[in-house]
């Protein structure tokens, strides 16, 4: 190596390491669009259900209490669409009540919670979560007993794995997982959930 060569890695190095630098902040970047879009999704479906069970502030709760906020709520007929903003990441959410519930008396979407043997203990946000859980497990969820102020349930041990596959989707979190594992309650924002 002569004397004039010495020295011309040093600004391929710096390069190199400004390239993988920004390389790791674009992805960081795009990992939290990425978690904020699905969020977004979960917070949209579960305001749905709970505006299509109980109304617009019902679905602004549950959208609250997912970290989201409710930019807008539709009903037509049975149907409410909902839009809720997430960090930067917007989403829809449609849900149909049945079961012909209106103000709280039966749920949306079918499922657990939602049907026609409601408890009435239980609060919008966990009606809601409920019903989307029957959705996506495509069956009602058990509930074997309400805490205060209805945003946690047990359920029967026998449907505890099915539950927390989709739980994450329907807006419940396990806070005890080890200790109480039939106990679900609704997520908070920050919690770990959706």
């Amino acid at each position: 190596m002569t004397r004039d060569e010495r020295g011309s890695v040093l600004p391929l190095m710096i390069l190199a390491v400004a390239l993988a630098g920004a390389t790791v902040v674009l992805i960081g970047r795009l990992g939290v669009a990425a978690t904020d879009r699905a969020a977004a999704r979960a917070a949209a479906d579960a305001a749905a259900l709970a505006g299509a069970a109980d109304g617009e502030a019902a679905a602004r709760a549950l959208a609250a209490a997912n970290g989201a906020e409710l930019t807008r709520f539709e009903t037509t007929g049975t149907d409410a669409l909902v839009e809720v903003r997430l960090g930067t990441a917007r989403a829809e959410g449609r849900a149909r009540r049945s079961h012909g519930a209106s103000g709280g008396s039966a749920g949306a979407g079918g499922g657990g919670a939602a049907g026609p043997g409601v408890d009435a203990r239980l609060a919008p946000a966990m009606r809601a979560a409920l019903g989307r859980a029957g959705q996506l497990m495509g069956g009602d969820v058990p509930v074997t007993g309400v805490h205060p102020p209805g945003l946690a349930v047990d359920v029967p041990a026998a449907i505890v794995d099915r539950l927390a596959g989709v739980a994450p989707s329907a807006g419940l979190c396990r806070p005890s997982a080890d200790t109480r594992p039939t106990l679900f309650e609704v997520c908070q924002a920050g919690s770990g959930g959706p």
